[in-house]
C-alpha cells in the first residue's frame, strides 16, 4: 500500500496543522498518538472552511515514493493508492471528536462544507494515484468501536455514503479497486459498502463482527481481508488457541475464494512470539488452496 509511510507520520499531521503526541497510560508498554490540537475547532461558519488551503498536492516529491514502488512492484504485486484517513477521521482529527460529532446533530451546513472540503481533496489525490498507475485506492476510517458504530447508520448514509460512493465511482469508471477499512463493529454498513463498490473489506474485527455471517452475505461480492483477534486471542491466547482459531478462519472463510488472513491489525508488544509463529506455521501448513482443514 501507498500513499501513506509510516515514518512520516509526524509530517503528514504537521502538514494539515494537527498536533499529536507518543506516549503511554499508567505503566502500560503500549504507545499510542493523543491528540493535542485540532485546527479547524474554533471556526463557526462555512466559509471559513471553504476558503482553507490545504496541503498541496503538487508540492515537489509528493509522489516520488509511489512512482518508486510502482516502478519496483507493480509487475509481481498489487500496488494500491492509499488515501489514508479522508472523511470521518480526517474530519474529526481536524475538528475535534465532540465538535465533529456536535456538527453532524446539529449543524448540517458546516458538516457539508466540511465533508465536501475533504472528499474535493481526496478525489484530487486519487486521481492522481490512478493516473500514475495505481491498481486501486485504498481508504481507512475507523467507523465503529466494538460494540457500535459512532454514528447512527442513517446519518452515515445520509453525509457520508454518497461521499464515497462518488470517490470510489473514480476508481470504478477506470476498471480500478476500492480497498475499505474500518475497526470495529460495522456491520450495519458492510451491505452499503459493498453496494457503493468496496472491493476488499479490512479487518472484519473478529472480536466484534460475526466473520461467518459476513462472509455467507457477501463473500461473492467481496474480498474478505481479516485476520486472528488482535485483542484477545494473539496476545493472550495460547498457542493451541492460536492454531484453532486460524484453522476456524481457513474452514468457513476461505472457501470460493476472495479471504486474506493473517493478523486483524498490527501485533503489538504485548504478542508472544510463539504465538506468532505458530500463526504463521499455521497458515503455512494449511492456508493454500484447495483448502483442507483438518
Amino acid at each position: 500500500m501507498i500513499g501513506y509511510e509510516l515514518h512520516s507520520q509526524y509530517a503528514t499531521y504537521e502538514e494539515w496543522g494537527i498536533r499529536r503526541k507518543l506516549g503511554s497510560k499508567g505503566r502500560s508498554v503500549l504507545r499510542q498518538f493523543f491528540f493535542t490540537h485540532h485546527p479547524w475547532e474554533s471556526y463557526t461558519h462555512p466559509n471559513e472552511i471553504e476558503r482553507l488551503q490545504l496541503p498541496d498536492l503538487n508540492a515537489p516529491g509528493r509522489f516520488d515514493g509511489v512512482q518508486r514502488m510502482i516502478a519496483e512492484q507493480q509487475d509481481t504485486r498489487l500496488v494500491w493508492g492509499g488515501l489514508g484517513h479522508i472523511l470521518w477521521t480526517k474530519g474529526w482529527e481536524l475538528r475535534g471528536m465532540m465538535r465533529f460529532m456536535k456538527d453532524l446533530h446539529t449543524d448540517p451546513p458546516m458538516t457539508e462544507a466540511i465533508l465536501d472540503k475533504l472528499l474535493d481533496y481526496a478525489y484530487d489525490k486519487a486521481i492522481k494515484l490512478l493516473d500514475l498507475g495505481c491498481d486501486g485506492i485504498s481508504v481507512s476510517e475507523d467507523w465503529g468501536n466494538n460494540y457500535s458504530m459512532f454514528i447512527n447508520p442513517t446519518l452515515w448514509r445520509s453525509y457520508f455514503k454518497p461521499r464515497y460512493r462518488k470517490l470510489f465511482d473514480l476508481a470504478k469508471q477506470r476498471g480500478k479497486l476500492v480497498y475499505f477499512h474500518s475497526d470495529g463493529n460495522i456491520t450495519p454498513i458492510v451491505g452499503d459498502l459493498v453496494e457503493i463498490g468496496v472491493d476488499s473489506l479490512n479487518p472484519v474485527q473478529p472480536e466484534c463482527m460475526n466473520q461467518i455471517e459476513i462472509k455467507q452475505k457477501y463473500g461473492d461480492r467481496i474480498t474478505i481481508d481479516t485476520g486472528i483477534s488482535n485483542q484477545k486471542t494473539l496476545p493472550f491466547g495460547t498457542k493451541d488457541e492460536v492454531k484453532q482459531e486460524a484453522l476456524t478462519a481457513l474452514k468457513y472463510l476461505a472457501p470460493g475464494g476472495g479471504f486474506v488472513y493473517g493478523t486483524s491489525h498490527f501485533a503489538l508488544y504485548d504478542v508472544p512470539i510463539e504465538n506468532i509463529i505458530t500463526l504463521y506455521e499455521t497458515l503455512k501448513q494449511y492456508g493454500a488452496y484447495p483448502i483442507a482443514v483438518p
